[in-house]
């Protein structure tokens, strides 16, 4: 597995590392519907995956003509993207690394693509990422998710019209927020192509 860090670093025991094991591999290689209706619009260059997990949308990209790099934090995760990279005949740059403190070298991406991962914190140094004229794919979770699973909490899903806010600056291409049905579940959420003018 290609890194950037060292997989001898200690297993940081992410919910996911528990979580992955116990599913079914095939529905982790499919990728994000709302990434292959948009990837059309978007020159083939260099993409950053955040929060890669088992590869699905940095597979799809390679797959397309990307150079990918596929950062996670879970261990389990990215030894599921190697097998499935195997699998899929493509070559994805994994990186195991804490995606919060994970330094993004600034203009390097044409491509930036942030799929149900949410830290605002970061979404500033995903833009700085970007070269002029990059895209930003982001999808995740609204408040209104709460009507499908009720008692979370609602610091881990963004406000309605909050992801506008969080990218000003950046040319909206596409916006928009409801409920979709994906892998058999309603999910309530925000999606956004936008590029760094």
């Amino acid at each position: 597995m290609k890194t950037n860090q060292s997989m001898d670093l200690p297993s940081l025991n992410t919910r996911w590392d528990a979580r992955y094991p116990t599913e079914d591999p095939e529905i982790w290689k499919h990728p994000s519907r709302f990434l292959v209706e948009r990837i059309g619009a978007i020159p083939v260059g260099r993409a950053l995956d955040v929060a890669c997990g088992p590869a699905r949308n940095a597979v799809f990209l390679a797959q397309r003509g990307f150079v990918v790099d596929g950062i996670d934090n879970s261990r389990a995760g990215l030894m599921m993207a190697r097998r499935f990279m195997d699998e899929a005949g493509a070559s994805v740059n994994l990186i195991f690394a804490d995606i919060d403190r994970y330094v993004i070298r600034p203009r390097t991406y044409d491509l930036v693509v942030n799929l149900f991962y949410l830290n605002r914190k970061i979404i500033p140094d995903l833009i700085r990422g970007l070269k002029d004229g990059g895209y930003l794919i982001f999808e995740s979770f609204t408040i209104d998710t709460f009507r499908f699973m009720p008692g979370k909490d609602p610091s881990h899903y963004l406000d309605s019209n909050e992801l506008l806010e969080l990218v000003r600056g950046m040319r909206v291409i596409s916006y928009n927020e409801g409920t979709i049905i994906e892998a058999g579940m309603a999910r309530a959420t925000s999606r956004l192509l936008a590029r760094k003018e």
